[in-house]
């Protein structure tokens, strides 16, 4: 059962993108770039949520903890930068 799955899905992927990919190529030449890359990613989300469908992938987001720290070094960071835009002093 898992094997016809993921056959269907890749299926699924294959003709979805062909067609897409062509539209993305279209657009670009008459929208911004921002709105290809959402273009893009709206594929992106359609293959991930018929992972979920059809494979039943659970997605999960890790890493908070990281994030945290991130938001408490940040401003410390960009307020000491050097012409070249690096931080000074970033502890990482």
């Amino acid at each position: 059962m898992n094997l016809i799955r993921s056959v269907l899905h890749v299926l699924w992927l294959i003709l979805t993108v062909i067609p897409w990919a062509l539209f993305v190529v279209v657009a670009s030449y008459f929208v911004s770039s921002t709105q290809v890359y959402w273009f893009c990613a709206g594929w992106l989300k359609l293959a991930v949520g018929s992972g979920t469908f059809i494979l039943g992938i659970q997605n999960r987001v890790t890493g908070m903890e990281i994030c945290q720290q991130a938001l408490k070094i940040l401003p410390f960071c960009w307020s000491n930068t050097n012409p070249r835009g690096r931080p000074l002093s970033c502890p990482h």
